[in-house]
């Protein structure tokens, strides 16, 4: 990040070469300070990502909080909009707040779908077929399926805690909740202070 804004503050100053350059790129990792917290935010979520097995429900639940924080963080980061009197600026950051919003319905959608589908699972796995619950590393056969229509007893099979997997499903969904109502409030108030009166 701080490379970044060095280099875009040494091309933005390279005419005056080299010591143009070298202003720029000083300017440029000051401007580059205040996305320290904003991304710093996303890089945590993105670290909770690899946890669980690839594929499952419960890392597909673990990628969302990576949606759901740069969310919060377009949200927030569009929320110095109310306090500006520049009318198309508003209307740019108010959409940024909007398009967080949209982000957190999305992320919140993908965990409740991932939260049922364990849960369904964790009654009844697929008969015969292999269910990874994405956290745990225990191989079990649950129980037996009655003999349907002639078929042989097959066994229920599962990889992972379903236990471990639903609380870590609640935590993401109400991770994601919250989110939603943050995104929400502060969408309202972009509305309140964009539309007219």
């Amino acid at each position: 990040m701080f490379l970044a804004g060095a280099a875009n503050g040494a091309l933005c100053f390279a005419h005056g070469f080299p010591f143009g350059s070298l202003f720029g790129a000083f300017l440029g990792l000051i401007v580059a300070v205040p996305f320290v917290p904003a991304l710093g935010f996303i890089f945590v979520a993105a670290g909770e990502v690899g946890r669980a097995r690839l594929g499952t429900h419960a890392d597909r639940a673990d990628r969302s909080g990576v949606f759901s924080a740069v969310a919060v963080v377009l949200a927030i980061c569009s929320y110095s909009s109310v306090l500006s009197g520049h009318r198309p600026l508003r209307l740019v950051l108010a959409s940024c707040a909007l398009l967080g919003f949209v982000l957190a319905v999305a992320a919140c959608a993908r965990t409740v779908h991932a939260y049922w589908a364990v849960r369904r699972a964790a009654d009844r796995v697929g008969q015969g077929a292999l269910f990874d619950f994405g956290v745990g590393a225990d191989l079990r056969a649950n129980r037996e399926v009655e003999n349907y229509r002639g078929q042989l007893p097959q066994r229920r099979r599962s990889l992972g805690d379903p236990t471990l997997a639903l609380a870590r499903l609640r935590a993401a969904l109400q991770r994601d909740l919250a989110t939603l109502v943050a995104t929400a409030i502060i969408t309202a108030v972009h509305a309140a202070h964009v539309l007219p009166r």
